[in-house]
């Protein structure tokens, strides 16, 4: 028994190790937050280059692709800087070995005025 145990955990690593993603490089998720995971939608396929379009409103940097479209929820912050922080400061999690990536920030208002913190 085990010798089974054993075996079954041998080849569920190997199928972890197996499920590591090959970056592809020419790839990009355009208007990447109306994924239903943005980031991490993209992130989990292997794409390197992630759009987000970018709107200031009250001080605050909003991705949507329309300003009619804002939703409070949806801040350039939460969306995106907050997980990659989070993942840089993970050496251990799933993203350990993340490869070379690109946010491409599309501004669609005159967000360049706005300093974020």
């Amino acid at each position: 028994m085990i010798k089974v145990i054993l075996l079954f955990l041998f080849l569920l690593n190997c199928h972890a190790y197996a499920q590591e993603l090959t970056p592809l490089r020419n790839t990009h998720s355009h208007n990447d937050y109306y994924q239903t995971n943005p980031l991490f939608d993209a992130l989990d396929n292997g794409i390197c280059s992630i759009e987000a379009d970018i709107f200031l409103l009250d001080n605050e940097l909003y991705v949507t692709h329309e300003k009619e479209e804002i939703n409070k929820k949806n801040t350039l912050k939460k969306l995106y800087l907050e997980p990659l922080n989070e993942i840089l400061k993970d050496k251990k999690g799933k993203y350990k070995n993340l490869f070379p990536l690109k946010l491409l920030i599309d501004i669609k208002s005159e967000a360049w005025f706005c300093i974020i913190n």
